[in-house]
């Protein structure tokens, strides 16, 4: 395709991976605002996500031919309507449609009407029903946040205690509509599927890794590495393309809500079944990494724009034939209270490690050094042809990059390999 002039919106490990890959298909590329992974190849804008008039008059001034939106919040917020208003170009979901991901009580309504497959789940704004359902229930749950929670809205309750501190606390001090849900066994997989209408392209399957400790263990985070493919099963496929993707779709048409862009619905895969148990509406943060260096052709600006103007069922991705992995490095703490402004090491020498690039999310420039500047600071990628042998390289290369109080999961991928966690 021609050269375009794309606008990414963003500054995290999403946004410098597809400014990354944007620059690699030969675009000029803009950010707004940019991290410093992004501002060596393409030119950062200080614009911030939510100044909608700003990146209008930027898109505007500048000429830009597609706009992509990184983070969730711009859609909530109109930037798409508002775009489009002005006839430019610019992927994701319109406002409304964007709700899937602002609202779980908006997501659950469509998909009950659309028959898809979900936890059992009730929606409650009056605590004391809140309590006498979980109470009733008597069994683990998941408390969630029905807002935007920056993919750490979800607390998992082993007790009835436990759901009842977290309930008081969302719902009495923060005044929050929760959802309370069934707590499923079985393993997650993430599906991301280009959606223009009722037309729709499925990525391979990734599996994030959410929680902060090996092991599944400790708080909800926005994801600590990624794994993809994840799945090659033809029935999950299937059934996550004909019936959820294809289901979402109808069922937001008959709303007279189109949904153009990317829809990711995370799924649990229990022992006869696919439940859905969130949708987002835009790409998700690391899965992106490991995407963009899992696709050979054709080019994502080109799949994007066809996302936007029709013709998505001519597109045929071709995909790496062996595996990619993202590692994040985190700030000690995360995603609790931690500290930044800790320089930051060896990227270059990690960047040697065959297979690998390294994508900042959370960093900055201060005095000249590379510092730490967010609870996710890098994710460190690697395409391989083994499943182990990309874990193995990505590894390598973490350990060359050094910061203070960094954590990493060690175990990301080990279910897929079949080994225990942090061997």
């Amino acid at each position: 395709m021609k050269r375009l002039k794309i606008l990414v919106i963003g500054s995290g490990g999403r946004e410098h991976t597809l400014v990354y890959r944007f620059v690699i298909e030969g675009h000029e590329v803009f950010c707004a605002p940019g991290n410093p992974g992004t501002a060596p190849i393409a030119t950062n804008v200080a614009i911030q996500v939510i100044d909608i008039p700003g990146l209008l008059k930027f898109a505007q001034d500048n000429h830009i031919d597609l706009t992509v939106v990184g983070p969730e919040e711009p859609l909530y917020l109109g930037i798409v309507d508002i775009f489009e208003k002005h006839g430019l170009r610019i992927f994701g979901p319109r406002s409304a449609a964007a709700q899937i991901e602002k609202s779980k009580a908006f997501a659950r309504g469509v998909m009950s009407e659309a028959m898809i497959d979900q936890p059992d789940h009730a929606v409650f704004d009056d605590y004391g029903k809140a309590l006498e359902y979980v109470r009733a229930r008597n069994t683990a749950c998941f408390v969630k946040e029905d807002g935007p929670a920056l993919g750490k809205g979800a607390h998992r309750c082993e007790t009835i205690e436990k759901a009842q501190e977290k309930l008081h606390e969302l719902m009495v001090q923060n005044k929050k509509r929760v959802l309370v849900e069934e707590l499923l066994d079985g393993y997650e997989l993430s599906a991301h599927a280009l959606c223009h209408d009722t037309t729709s392209l499925l990525f391979p399957f990734s599996q994030d890794h959410k929680y902060s400790g090996d092991g599944d263990t400790g708080d909800m985070t926005g994801g600590m590495g990624v794994v993809v493919p994840a799945s090659r099963s033809e029935v999950i496929t299937t059934i996550t393309r004909e019936e959820i993707v294809q289901g979402i779709l109808h069922e937001l048409l008959a709303q007279r809500n189109p949904y153009r862009g990317l829809l990711y619905p995370g799924l649990m895969i229990t022992k006869n079944r696919v439940k859905v148990l969130e949708c987002n509406a835009r790409f998700g943060d690391p899965e992106t990494q490991t995407y963009v260096r899992h696709l050979i052709s054709p080019g994502l600006a080109e799949m994007l724009v066809a996302t936007i103007d029709g013709g998505l069922e001519r597109i045929v991705p071709v995909w790496e034939p062996g595996f990619s992995v993202c590692i994040v490095m985190a700030s000690g703490g995360y995603p609790g209270s931690y500290q930044k402004g800790f320089p930051i090491t060896g990227i270059e020498h990690a960047e040697e490690v065959t297979g690998v690039k390294v994508f900042h999310a959370g960093t900055a420039i201060k005095g000249g050094r590379l510092v730490t500047n967010g609870g996710r600071v890098l994710g460190v990628t690697c395409c391989a042809e083994t499943l182990d042998l990309a874990l193995g390289r990505a590894y390598k290369a973490v350990n060359r990059i050094q910061f203070e109080n960094k954590h990493v999961r060690y175990d990301i991928g080990a279910k897929l390999l079949g080994k225990s966690p942090g061997t």
